[in-house]
């Protein structure tokens, strides 16, 4: 009985999804269309990068002026077939997600986790955490159109809270996919993955409902086995089945009015262990799972001709998501739910810019089993008032400075009541000595008040009464080149987080308090050369984390923080003919030893170092206009190994034997082929 209540609602949601899946199939064979003029909208949308740009194979590092954006293209996600959050973001070495069971993946950033950071879908923010022992976010690559990746404290524009940066999911548009004189279309696309014998498959209906609109409708669905390890042993509780719808509407009409309209839903299941990011095991059983995100938008943009001074831009979301797990204790519901409304006008002054504008967020958790699931609650709130502007000082020399003012307000389930409020400037400039060299630095705080807590801890959580808000403080710098094809960049940073929230005193305490500030310094560097039909890139990022004077870990502290070792990436990437694409992506990654563990004084945690290969290509043949097919071989020499993202091994550490992560997947084949109709 308890199954057949985890998964009373997949029956609605698989009949919408056939009827998805129906929809598309019709129209595919209804139209015909060729590949090539989508390849050409494909190849604009990818090479007409920003003016300040340094293009590598693995990504495009965006620059608008001080602040920088790590930014992974549709087209990079397809290269290298991602699946998940691990292939998604894992390209540039300051970014790592750890977790060998997908379900358990959480995102790090230079070390901080998505705990400390802002992430958005669509403009939608996805806050607030359902259960500790899973990560945070969950979306579908297959959708994607880029990545949007800002590390560190950087524009007051982020959105409010973004202690350690920011991660913006976009889903494509109709537009990405229709080329200029057609009216309707659709892409089928097929994938089969060897390490866990699974199968995914894609449909995608787009077309014109008029002249200025556009439309489009995507169902994935996609089922795994667990996965193996590289000795061939299987990690248990890895398994999952995932359905995903998109709906989308574009509308172009009067004198610059755009308005998107959005909803997509994601639904997975599958046996998990009690606790996702351990290892299974005696005391780490398989349970029943389900997860659900509904996310819709709304976003509209008025930009007309005859007003320069004016381009607004309007935000309105509702996310919805939710986790059923039918444990020991029955089937017990963690559930959030957020609203969003963001109005803001980019006004453009002779050479300068201003952004400016007011932005609003409101969080519901509840807990409860199945008979009340909404039996423990908490609701907060955040509005916030904020102002960037970029200026053309001189020739040489850019400023960018703004600041932020955040009221933060919490009500917890005890019935307590936190009211913080704060502002939170930053200031940086870039200055070019000549065409080819370019310095920036920058200042960047962030402020964040006492926030709705895991879904999964509600029950018998309590905040301290004079809990303070958290603080952060970036400072960073870089150097850059960039002349005939030759790129290269590098830069240190410091990042302090004062008042740090956490669980106090130890991991599975219930109790949220500040628990002391949180260090990182580090450094990068990137080096890339290349031509029209290759290039290749090194780069490297190095980061040491501490929370008051201890070497940070993933366990102690989740979703918030986990030590990563040294880290290289070297990219190379071939066209040797225009139909087909090679490339080859290897990831060093430094051990650490010795890493003290302040709970158990004398203890201490290792991490092994490790390499991973990966191998891609992407053939569009021609005697097959409307088809691509893509190959990849992740983990090529089948490293055993375990992410410095995902749980430490504490088993040598008494009284922590259950406390550890599975190994990653060892070496995976994939093959794809997408047609375009």
């Amino acid at each position: 009985m308890k199954n057949q209540h985890l998964y009373t609602n997949l029956p609605t949601h698989r009949s919408l999804a056939k009827r998805a899946l129906g929809a598309s199939c019709i129209a595919a064979s209804l139209s015909i269309s060729t590949l090539q003029a989508a390849e050409k909208v494909e190849e604009q949308l990818n090479t007409e990068e920003p003016e300040h740009s340094f293009v590598i194979p693995a990504y495009t590092l965006t620059s608008d002026e001080t602040h920088n954006t790590l930014n992974v293209t549709e087209r990079d996600l397809n290269l290298r077939q991602a699946n998940d959050l691990e292939d998604t973001l894992s390209i540039d070495p300051s970014v790592t997600v750890g977790g060998s069971n997908p379900k358990a993946q959480k995102i790090y950033v230079r070390n901080l986790g998505e705990g400390l950071l802002n992430i958005k879908v669509d403009g939608a923010t996805q806050s607030g955490a359902l259960f500790h022992h899973t990560g945070r976010i969950a979306i579908e690559p297959e959708l994607l159109k880029q990545v949007e990746i800002q590390p560190g404290v950087g524009s007051s524009t982020q959105g409010p809270g973004a202690l350690g940066g920011s991660v913006n999911f976009v889903t494509k548009d109709p537009e990405d996919f229709l080329s200029p004189d057609q009216q309707v279309g659709a892409l089928i696309k097929n994938s089969y993955f060897s390490n866990t014998d699974g199968y995914k498959g894609s449909a995608t209906v787009f077309g014109r409902i008029s002249e200025n609109w556009t439309s489009l409708v995507s169902y994935v669905y996609s089922d795994q086995g667990d996965l193996e390890d590289a000795d061939g042993d299987s990690i248990e509780g890895s398994e999952t089945k995932q359905e995903v719808i998109l709906g989308k509407v574009v509308g172009y009409f009067g004198n610059g009015h755009t308005l998107r309209m959005s909803f997509e839903n994601l639904d997975e299941e599958g046996m998990k262990t009690q606790k996702p990011e351990w290892a299974p095991g005696p005391g780490n059983s398989l349970y029943p799972m389900e997860s659900t995100r509904q996310t819709a938008s709304l976003n509209h943009e008025f930009e007309p001709i005859d007003l320069e001074w004016l381009h607004l831009k309007t935000h309105l979301s509702y996310t919805t998501a939710d986790i059923t797990q039918d444990g020991p204790w029955g089937a017990y519901i963690g559930e959030i739910e957020s609203y969003q409304f963001d109005i803001r006008n980019i006004q453009a002054i002779q050479e300068h810019s201003l952004e400016y504008g007011v932005d609003y967020r409101k969080d519901e958790v509840y807990l409860g089993p199945s008979s009340d699931p909404h039996l423990d609650s908490e609701d907060a709130s955040v509005t916030g008032l904020f102002l960037q502007g970029d200026f053309q000082v001189s020739d040489p020399l850019s400023v960018s400075a703004g600041a932020r003012a955040d009221f933060y307000q919490l009500e917890d389930r005890l019935g307590q009541e936190f009211d913080h409020e704060g502002i939170s400037p930053n200031i940086g400039f870039t200055y070019e000595f000549t065409p080819e060299w370019s310095l920036s630095a920058s200042y960047a705080t962030a402020y964040r008040g006492p926030d709705i807590n895991d879904a999964f801890k509600l029950e018998g959580a309590t905040n301290a009464a004079d809990i303070e808000a958290e603080s952060a403080e970036n400072y960073e710098f870089r150097l850059k080149y960039a002349k005939d094809g030759f790129s290269a960049e590098a830069g240190a940073y410091w990042h302090h987080v004062d008042d740090l929230i956490s669980t106090s005193p130890d991991p599975w305490s219930k109790t949220y308090d500040n628990v002391g500030e949180l260090k990182t310094e580090g450094f990068f560097a990137r080096v890339s050369y290349g031509t029209e039909s290759y290039n290749v890139s090194l780069q490297y990022n190095q980061a040491d984390t501490t929370i008051d004077g201890n070497t940070a870990t993933r366990y102690q502290y989740g979703s918030i923080v986990s030590s990563i070792g040294n880290t290289w990436v070297l990219d190379a990437f071939w066209t040797p003919i225009d139909q087909l694409d090679v490339g080859w992506n290897i990831r060093l990654v430094e051990e650490i030893n010795d890493i003290d563990y302040p709970m158990e004084p004398g203890a201490d945690i290792d991490k092994p170092g490790y390499v991973t290969n990966d191998f891609y290509l992407r053939w569009r043949p021609e005697f097959l206009e409307n088809v691509t097919v893509n190959f990849t071989v992740k983990n090529v020499f089948d490293e055993d190994y375990v992410s410095h993202g995902s749980m430490e091994d504490m088993r040598s550490i008494p009284g922590y034997g259950a406390v550890y992560s599975a190994s990653e997947p060892g070496r995976d084949f994939r093959i794809s082929v997408s047609m375009l109709f």
